[in-house]
């Protein structure tokens, strides 16, 4: 008779303080609570240490990591507790205080439901089921349903709360530290210092990390993610400098004209933010399903009821096992953000991940998504007594010491053809100019067409050269000069090179089905001959960065579902146009915020491996769903067709929950090994940061 007492005490208990806040909220009174009642939640306690909150069901809204471990422990004694009163009936009257007290909430949420709303929720189906199988004894089973739904909850916040340290140290290469120019000298200050008017000194191989204005020294500055443009600009006093960008030759004093919000605390806090309000939203959709679901399951319980007696109409409501889906559908979505972190896939957004399953067409950008940062060189022509070799002998000779990238695609091109190169024996480095040495006797000058007319080089055939420049801009390539005792022997045709894994990578997304295109503010010839090279027909160049996003919403207009990728400022507009953007690490900051999703090796290999990603949660989740519904709908067919009675739909709630929460859990212990494991190889970005900070050689387009 005891429990019997303690089991109605706390339902009226939780029933009548349910109202009593609901009327304080009326009348104003606490508003904290107000807020928390109006959404049938239960109140945080001031000063608990909410690490990471996670929106539950409507019972359980807001549970952190400490109420959420507080009610798996209470659950953890209730079983045990409850075993115990098998052999000890005494110990029943505390199994049954302890399975009230978890059920609190559950009674809070489904009074505002029934007397406030006056519409069905699903806490009223949990309540239902839970009185009934409390007032018949059933303390086990109960206690055995309770710890699977709060170890689901409480995996749920782990996986979330994990999300942030892995953020932390996949942007953790952001700088921690820029040097501010101080009278004379140089000081290592912390970034997030910065305040416009400061002036930093920045070096070869750098990261330009803020918008300034440069007020002393001359540099070559690789724009790639800002124009989309594979070749380096010049910069002098007077000119902006934008962050992103990647200082790749001499040295530059820069006035900072804007900081602060873009710290790598910023892009983990916002992030994380979207994390949890996709994470919230799933949550969200799952449990207005559950809602949806209550009204029919407690009308068919009550028919039931009236038919075949009390016992089965409850043993039907205890069929409903929708509602462990609020904890396990979202927990699906959040190991396979964690997975695609592992696979070194940042997703910013489920929703992205969610979206992406969907996709039947990929749009590439061209510059620095299909192609690399160094470029390669092509045919080299002689016009003096020197042949090919000899020229390319002699630029790479010029070059050996330069970080540029082109001055590294020429050392690169000497040496597989077994070149060997004659040591230096003076060097005279203009930055923005070019390179002027001494090799023996013989003077050499390599770099840009300007250089060449500043040297004063004699060009034995003026209008063959202007041919030859004005062919190499129509086909998109740059010219390096190469002079001779201040004669010009040789031009040098500088190639964008095609990244070595698009080939595959292309090859595999057509096996999928998927339609390809290519987009690019590059030239006509270029932009086509690439598009030839990797079999994508559909191919849009010379176009600005609103015709990239008028091509993307074009697309979808004709019902297609797209996934735009690039890398530059130029793709911005498109990457927030297409269904899901996805960009590269290295890549303008803006266009890491707009896309949903970042490639965090800076090569396309992972691509492949997020589609896979992405259909594998789709089908984790329909498989959650499943495994909710069949044995939902078993134990509906026992009890109405064969007696089953509230034990057995006790137990098939159990399995139903443990099912639920296997098949969440499964991606993350098991479907990852399938997964091709997270490369180590450095990227050629990654090198070019970690070279050390030097005078380099600008080696200009043809024309500047």
């Amino acid at each position: 008779m005891l429990d019997i007492l303690i089991i109605l005490g706390g339902a009226v208990y939780a029933g009548i303080n349910a109202m009593r806040e609901r009327s304080a909220a009326v009348q104003g009174v606490k508003p904290d609570i107000a807020a928390a009642v109006s959404a049938a939640a239960v109140p945080v306690a001031a000063g608990q240490s909410a690490v990471v909150p996670v929106a539950t069901s409507a019972a359980y809204q807001m549970l952190d990591t400490e109420k959420a471990d507080h009610y798996l422990q209470v659950a953890g004694v209730a079983l045990g507790t409850s075993a115990l009163a098998l052999v000890f009936p005494p110990a029943g009257l505390v199994a049954v205080s302890l399975l009230t007290y978890l059920a609190l909430p559950l009674y809070k949420s489904a009074t505002i439901g029934a007397l406030v709303e006056r519409r069905p929720r699903s806490s009223m189906v949990g309540a239902v089921l839970t009185l009934a199988s409390l007032g018949s004894g059933y303390y086990l089973l109960v206690a055995g349903s309770s710890l699977g739904f709060f170890l689901s909850y409480k995996l749920m916040i782990k996986t979330q709360a994990g999300s942030g340290p892995r953020v932390a140290r996949i942007l953790g290469a952001s700088p921690r530290q820029v040097w501010l120019a101080y009278a004379d000298s140089e000081v290592g200050v912390p970034f997030e210092s910065l305040r416009a008017g400061d002036v930093i000194v920045l070096r070869a191989g750098e990261l330009v990390p803020i918008d300034g204005t440069v007020v002393q020294g001359m540099a070559s500055v690789d724009q790639r993610t800002l124009t989309g443009e594979s070749h380096v600009v010049d910069k002098i006093p007077g000119d902006i400098v934008l962050a992103s960008t990647t200082v790749v030759a001499g040295k530059l004093h820069v006035r900072v004209e804007k900081a602060g919000e873009q710290t790598t605390v910023a892009h983990i806090e916002r992030i994380l933010d979207d994390t949890a309000d996709y994470t919230a939203a799933v949550e969200q959709k799952a449990g207005a399903v559950c809602d949806r679901l209550a009204g029919p399951t407690l009308a068919a319980g009550g028919a039931t009821a009236l038919l075949l007696g009390p016992v089965h109409g409850v043993a039907l409501i205890g069929c409903n096992l929708t509602e462990v889906n609020r904890a396990t559908t979202p927990l699906t979505m959040l190991n396979y953000l964690d997975l695609s972190a592992r696979q070194g896939i940042l997703v910013k957004d489920g929703r992205s991940l969610e979206l992406l399953s969907g996709i039947d067409t990929v749009v590439f950008d061209k510059t620095g998504t299909l192609t690399l940062e160094q470029p390669h060189i092509g045919e080299i022509h002689c016009l003096g007594d020197l042949d090919a070799d000899a020229v390319l002998c002699l630029a790479a000779a010029a070059g050996r010491q330069q970080t540029h990238p082109v001055a590294r695609a020429v050392v690169l091109a000497a040496t597989e053809r077994g070149l060997s190169l004659p040591e230096l024996d003076d060097a005279r480095y203009e930055i923005g100019y070019g390179v002027k040495v001494v090799l023996g006797k013989r003077n050499v000058c390599l770099g840009s067409r300007r250089f060449m007319h500043k040297e004063g080089i004699h060009v034995a055939d003026p209008e063959g050269l202007a041919t030859l420049q004005k062919h190499s801009e129509q086909r998109g390539c740059s010219l390096l000069f190469v002079a001779a005792d201040a004669l010009l022997v040789g031009v040098i045709e500088i190639h964008s090179t095609l990244r070595p894994e698009a080939f595959a990578v292309v090859k595999r997304l057509k096996t999928r089905g998927l339609k390809l295109a290519i987009v690019s503010g590059d030239a006509e010839a270029p932009t086509r001959g690439i598009a030839r090279a990797l079999g994508i027909e559909d191919c849009h160049a010379g176009v600005l960065p609103d015709e990239k996003a008028a091509i993307v919403r074009q697309l979808r207009e004709q019902g297609r579902s797209i996934c735009f990728v690039g890398d530059g400022i130029n793709d911005t507009v498109a990457l927030k146009t297409a269904t899901v953007g996805i960009s590269l690490s290295g890549s303008a900051n803006v266009a890491l915020d707009t896309a949903g999703i970042i490639l965090m090796e800076q090569n396309l290999d992972r691509l492949e491996v997020l589609f896979d990603l992405a259909a594998e949660m789709e089908r984790y989740r329909q498989r959650g769903y499943y495994a909710t519904l069949v044995p939902g709908a078993a134990g509906a067919a026992g009890v109405l067709f064969f007696g089953m009675g509230l034990p057995a739909a006790l137990l098939l709630d159990m399995f139903g929950i443990g099912a639920a929460l296997g098949t969440a859990m499964w991606p993350k212990y098991v479907a990852r090994s399938t997964i091709q494991p997270l490369s180590r190889k450095a990227s050629s970005s990654s090198a070019l940061s970690q070279s050390s900070p030097k005078f380099a050689v600008n080696l200009l387009r043809a024309g500047q």
